[in-house]
């Protein structure tokens, strides 16, 4: 991954405004438990024309963490943090998503771990945003991308919310 490279956000745009989340995507959320309500409030959201205020969803190229320093079962999502909105989860899945268990909640580093070197955690940082950096699996546990809709590293892109409506209403 080159980090001088401009940002592969995959986020798709036209004419000015997002496309939302996508009916695959929002038949997985209902199947979650999301009501409907509100799957409908937050596409309309991301369909106001002119304004990209309303998104708080991308879809990010997987790669796995460089310094292997990350928690276990985490994810980073560089430039992006809580001054962004991103609060301690996000909801994450890749396309196709058909089943509950292709989606998931998970927890976001937003502060370098206690045993990260500082020169790794500043390494990570200089990441643009546009990726989703994978911590190593639990234990000896199948990787987090695999538990994804069977998603793995090789250039796979991961569904990426972070709206506090859509990731409180969950029931994983």
């Amino acid at each position: 991954f080159d980090p001088d490279a401009p940002p592969p956000c995959l986020s798709y745009f036209r004419g000015g405004k997002d496309q939302g989340p996508g009916a695959m995507i929002e038949r997985l959320w209902r199947s979650l438990g999301i009501e409907r309500r509100k799957v409908v409030e937050y596409v309309k959201q991301c369909n106001r024309k002119g304004t990209i205020a309303g998104v708080k969803h991308a879809y990010l190229l997987g790669v796995a963490d460089p310094t292997n320093e990350l928690l276990k079962g985490q994810i980073f999502l560089p430039g992006m943090g809580k001054e962004n909105g991103v609060r301690d989860r996000v909801f994450i899945t890749r396309s196709p998503c058909v089943e509950a268990q292709d989606g998931r909640l998970v927890r976001v580093v937003q502060s370098k771990p206690k045993r990260m070197q500082k020169k790794n955690w500043a390494f990570l940082n200089q990441f643009p945003f546009g990726i989703v950096i994978f911590g190593p699996p639990i234990g000896q546990t199948t990787p987090l991308p695999t538990l994804i809709a069977n998603g793995d590293l090789d250039g796979d892109a991961f569904f990426v919310c972070w709206d506090d409506t859509i990731v409180r209403s969950v029931k994983s």
